[in-house]
């Protein structure tokens, strides 16, 4: 049977035994399929984890990419490709695996059924970062789960007053701030008391992280929603991370932006997948 995919990237970030056997199956079954596929490392740097896809036009041709490792790559390939909505599914050599869904053991015969048409796809909503000065934006950055404000290098609250499309809705101590998506109610935000969110919804989420008020609590705001953070001094040691990465700075001088992205993580997954049974069998609910 014909795939429904004809060129495919391959893409990695560890290179240790694991993933360079499992590396070596998928090769030899792509192969055997006769189906083009290309590779490349999700390369490291010091703040960040992303393919440098500007340098890497194999991939930018790519009409399906199959991620080996585990949530961690996945996140780190949504933001690589974002701006070209290729569609992305990921083999799991993680531990968790709440978006690295297929198993290695079953990888050949699921791919089968995937590459054949038999397969569910979804849009994931992405959030995007900009740190401004002023006007000016002097960071900015994509995530798949997360943007978080926490306090740094010492033990202290940090103060903020946060607005939702120009309107404060509170000013607070706590230890930061989870603005997270749908997709990333299941991750810090969880541990800090959020909501489990469908990820099928178009929703921002904002979990304070131990608000020193406890009449603070977390919100669902629309996804259209417009969200700004203002420091409010004293704040030392104030840090902005996406997706558990990066380390910039955050002062009184400047406000954090976040928004819905224009572009959509898209995510392919077996055709019987089933969000439900994944949080029963993640979650160990019921046992």
């Amino acid at each position: 049977m014909p795939s429904r995919f004809n060129q495919i990237g391959v893409v990695y970030r560890d290179q240790n035994d694991t993933t360079l056997s499992a590396l070596k199956r998928l090769q030899t079954f792509l192969s055997s399929r006769e189906i083009s596929y290309s590779e490349s490392v999700i390369a490291s740097r010091p703040d960040d984890n992303l393919l440098n896809i500007d340098d890497d036009s194999s991939m930018q041709n790519a009409d399906l990419i199959i991620v080996l490792g585990g949530d961690g790559s996945m996140l780190a390939a949504a933001r690589a490709f974002s701006s070209l909505e290729i569609p992305l599914l990921c083999i799991n050599l993680g531990r968790l695996g709440f978006l690295a869904d297929i198993p290695l053991d079953e990888m050949e015969p699921i791919l089968d059924q995937i590459l054949a048409g038999n397969l569910l796809e979804e849009q994931r909503l992405l959030l995007k970062m900009e740190i401004l000065q002023g006007d000016q934006v002097i960071a900015s950055s994509i995530a798949l789960n997360d943007i978080v404000l926490h306090k740094w290098e010492n033990l202290r609250m940090v103060e903020f007053e946060t607005f939702v499309d120009d309107r404060s809705v509170h000013r607070q101590r706590a230890d930061g701030m989870i603005v997270a998506t749908p997709t990333g109610s299941t991750a810090y935000a969880l541990s800090s008391g959020g909501p489990i969110t469908d990820p099928a919804m178009e929703a921002i989420l904002l979990v304070p992280i131990s608000p020193h008020a406890m009449t603070v609590r977390p919100m669902v705001l629309p996804g259209s929603s417009r969200i700004e953070i203002q420091l409010k001094a004293p704040a030392l040691g104030a840090r902005i991370a996406y997706d558990g990465l990066g380390n910039l700075k955050l002062t009184a001088e400047n406000r954090l932006r976040i928004t819905a992205s224009e572009h959509k993580a898209r995510l392919i997954h077996p055709a019987d997948y089933d969000y439900f049974e994944l949080l029963r069998t993640k979650l160990h609910w019921g046992k």
